[in-house]
C-alpha cells in the first residue's frame, strides 16, 4: 500500500499524539457522491489532507454507483495512485447503496484487481420501509390518542 501523510479535522489531535509511533498509520475514506468520478473524490481528499499531514495514512475509496467508468476508475486508482481498497454501501439507500448486480460488480471488479472489497452491510431497503413505520406509529403516539 503506498503511504502519505494526513491530519485534517480533529484527526489532527490524534496524528499528533501518535505521531511518534513508527507502526501509526490510519486509513481514512474518500466517498464521492452518486455519480461523482471516484478518482476526482480521491484527489480532493488528498488535496484537503497534505497540507495538514503529520503521520502515514492511506485512504479507502467509497463505490457509491456503478458504470464502466467506475470499472476504469477503479484500475486508476490501484494503478497510478497506490489505492487497494474499495468500500461498497449496502445501506444508505437513494445516496450510497448498491444494488446486488452492482455489488458483485465491483466485488469482481476489486478481484481482478487484488485490491480489498469492503461492505457495510445493512439493508437499506429494510432501513427505509422500518423507518416510515417508525414514524406513523410515533406521530399516532404524539397525537394524543391512548392505545
Amino acid at each position: 500500500m503506498k503511504l502519505i501523510k494526513l491530519c485534517c479535522g480533529w484527526w489532527q489531535y490524534i496524528c499528533q499524539y501518535f505521531a511518534d509511533d513508527s507502526c501509526w498509520v490510519t486509513v481514512d475514506f474518500a466517498i464521492p457522491k452518486k455519480g461523482e468520478s471516484l478518482v476526482d473524490a480521491y484527489v480532493s481528499w488528498r488535496q484537503k489532507a497534505d497540507e495538514k499531514v503529520c503521520c502515514d495514512y492511506a485512504l479507502h475509496v467509497g463505490v457509491t454507483w456503478w458504470s464502466d467508468r467506475v470499472k476504469e476508475e477503479m484500475e486508476e486508482l490501484c494503478k497510478e495512485h497506490g489505492v487497494n481498497s474499495f468500500k461498497m454501501f449496502m445501506a444508505y439507500k437513494d445516496t450510497l447503496m448498491l444494488r446486488d448486480f452492482e455489488l458483485y460488480g465491483a466485488f469482481d471488479k476489486c478481484k481482478q484487481l487484488g485490491a480489498i472489497a469492503q461492505v457495510h452491510a445493512e439493508n437499506g431497503d429494510i432501513i427505509s420501509e422500518v423507518r416510515a413505520e417508525l414514524v406513523t406509529v410515533c406521530l399516532f403516539l404524539h397525537s394524543g390518542i391512548q392505545l
